[in-house]
């Protein structure tokens, strides 16, 4: 009987190990959506303001907040950088971080330049 007991518990130990596993990958990506989103929220108010380039001390602070972000999916920062033009950057980078989370279905995302497709 004891032994049946610690089979299942190491069985139920197991698939929580393997839930942690799958579940890991899309935490991490959320949490790079969200860093994105923050960025996004105080460019939003620089563009308000119309300002046209970002600050001097932008650049270092937004690399900061976008270190979850996958470097492949980083925009190049410049002080001479556009924030509309980041803006745009950080929105491509946002939908592939979203579409990386969401699974294969949304496989074509990442295929195309963030386009939706025909729907004839």
């Amino acid at each position: 009987m004891a032994y049946g007991i610690r089979m299942a518990v190491s069985e139920m130990a197991q698939m929580r190990a393997l839930e942690m596993t799958r579940r890991e990958p899309r935490e991490r990506l959320t949490k790079a959506i969200d860093a994105v989103d923050t960025v996004l929220d105080r460019l939003e108010e620089l563009n308000l303001d119309e300002r046209s380039r970002l600050p001097e001390t932008a650049d270092v602070r937004i690399a900061l907040a976008l270190k979850s972000v996958p470097v492949e999916l980083r925009p190049a920062l410049s002080q001479r950088e556009s924030i509309r033009r980041l803006m745009n950057d950080l929105y491509r980078a946002q939908e592939r971080l979203m579409a990386l989370r969401s699974g294969p279905e949304w496989e074509w995302l990442r295929e195309t330049d963030c386009e939706l497709p025909d729907s004839a």
